[in-house]
């Protein structure tokens, strides 16, 4: 569970119910379907940064040995989401690159290279879950609104 009502940018506006619906949702997977605590991992605003995300998805996803080859696997997110053009050598059918916003995004779109160094680009995100799908099967659900993956 990721989300983000609070970017450390000062250009990027406050959200409000990130947290609140990431809280609910773990409550709901705890209560309901009685997931025990210690398979659900959260980052909340200041803790979802770019690097926190790749490596919580690597770590609690792909390798962590309490999931089980063909187990459920949830990987959702609550934030902003943007757009940066593509890079010119990429070879891509669309010149603009869907994000992520992680709580480091440097909030000035303008800065392409930093908005692809801080940002969860499509790619990427589908990269480090194809590797979790490879180590523990394709169950996969991923609840990200900003990315059509």
């Amino acid at each position: 569970m990721v989300a983000v009502d609070v970017y450390a940018s000062p250009e990027i506006q406050a959200l409000e119910g990130c947290e609140e619906g990431a809280k609910d949702l773990i409550k709901f997977l705890r209560e309901d379907l009685r997931v025990p605590t210690g398979n659900i991992m959260t980052l909340f605003s200041q803790d979802a940064t770019c690097s926190g995300i790749i490596q919580t998805i690597n770590n609690h996803f792909a390798v962590n040995p309490v999931i089980n080859q063909g187990d459920e696997l949830i990987f959702y997110f609550a934030g902003r989401g943007s757009r940066t053009r593509a890079p010119k050598e990429w070879e891509n059918e669309q010149s603009w690159i869907d994000l992520l916003c992680p709580h480091d995004f440097p909030g000035n779109l303008e800065d392409h290279a930093s908005s692809l160094r801080y940002g969860i680009g499509e790619y990427a995100l589908q990269g480090v879950i194809a590797n979790a799908a490879r180590n523990k099967g394709d169950n996969i659900v991923s609840s990200t609104p900003a990315l059509s993956l």
